[in-house]
C-alpha cells in the first residue's frame, strides 16, 4: 500500500549571501562577490528547471539566507523569474525573506509582478 501524504511539498531556497554577517546569525551564510553569486543563481536556475521539469510542484516557495534581498536587481529578476516560470501555477503562498537596507522599490515591483505574495 503506498500512503501519499497530505497536502504538497513546499520549497525552499537558500541564498546565503549577505553584505556582512550579524553576530547573533548561526546560518551557513558567504560575503556577498558578484561573480560567485551570479555563478550560485544560475547554478540555483538549473536545479530548480530540473525540479520542474521532473514534475515537482510545491504549494508554497520559501527564499531565505542569507539576505536574498542582498542579490544584484539582475540575479533577484533572474532567480525569482525562473521559480515563477517553473512553479506559478497551484503556488498558494510565497516569501522572500529581506532586509531594509538591501530592498528597494525596484526590487519590491519585480517580486509581487512575479507573485511573490509575501
Amino acid at each position: 500500500m503506498k500512503v501519499k501524504p497530505e497536502g504538497s511539498p513546499g520549497l525552499y531556497v537558500h541564498v546565503p549571501f549577505c553584505r556582512s554577517r550579524c553576530t547573533y546569525c548561526d546560518f551557513h551564510v558567504a560575503a556577498l562577490r558578484p561573480g560567485v553569486v551570479t555563478d550560485y543563481v544560475s547554478a540555483l536556475i538549473l536545479e530548480i528547471q530540473h525540479h520542474a521539469d521532473a514534475g515537482f510542484s510545491p504549494e508554497t516557495i520559501f527564499v531565505g539566507g542569507g539576505t536574498p534581498s542582498a542579490l544584484s536587481v539582475e540575479d533577484w529578476t533572474r532567480l525569482l523569474k525562473c521559480l515563477s516560470d517553473s512553479f506559478r501555477s497551484g503556488l498558494k503562498e510565497w516569501t522572500i525573506e529581506a532586509n531594509p537596507e538591501s530592498i528597494d522599490e525596484q526590487k519590491i515591483e519585480i517580486a509581487l509582478s512575479l507573485g511573490v505574495d509575501r
